[in-house]
C-alpha cells in the first residue's frame, strides 16, 4: 500500500511539473480574440474602402456633371456615371443630384453590412455617406 502511495505522489508531482501541452492551451484561450481582432481590422479596412470609393464616385460624378454636359446633361446621366465610377454593390438611387446655391450637387448614402457575425451584432449596419458641390463653369 505504501508502495501505492509514493508512487501516487511521484506521479502527480511529475505531472505538475509537465509543462508539455501549455503552449496548445494558451494559444486556446487567445486565439478566438485574436482571430476576431484580425477579422475586425479586415472588416474595418473593407469599410474604409468603400468609404473611399464612394467618395471617389461623387466626385468623379459632380466633376462630370459641371464640364462635361454631352455625358452628364441630366440627373439621371449623372447618377448613372456615379454608378459607373463606384466598384461597390449599389443602386443608381444610391446617388441624389440637386441644384444647389453651391452648385451641382451630387450626395450618397449606403448601407454597409458587417461582414463579421460578431460585430454585425453590434453594428447591424453602418451607413456610409459622401456629398461634393461644384459651381459651374
Amino acid at each position: 500500500m505504501k508502495c501505492k502511495v509514493t508512487d501516487l505522489l511521484r506521479r502527480s508531482r511529475s505531472f505538475q511539473d509537465d509543462s508539455r501541452g501549455t503552449t496548445a492551451v494558451e494559444f486556446a484561450f487567445i486565439a478566438p480574440v485574436l482571430i476576431l481582432f484580425v477579422f475586425g481590422v479586415i472588416e474595418i479596412g473593407l469599410m474604409l474602402w468603400t468609404q473611399n470609393d464612394l467618395e471617389y464616385a461623387v466626385d468623379a460624378a459632380s466633376r462630370c456633371a459641371v464640364v462635361n454636359k454631352t455625358d452628364c446633361g441630366s440627373a439621371a446621366q449623372v447618377q448613372q456615371y456615379a454608378l459607373r465610377q463606384f466598384s461597390g454593390h449599389a443602386t443608381a438611387d444610391t446617388f441624389q443630384v440637386s441644384q444647389q446655391s453651391c452648385g451641382q450637387q451630387i450626395t450618397a448614402n449606403l448601407p454597409y453590412t458587417l461582414i463579421i457575425p460578431l460585430m454585425g451584432a453590434f453594428f447591424p449596419t453602418v451607413r456610409l455617406s459622401a456629398t461634393t458641390c461644384r459651381y459651374n463653369t
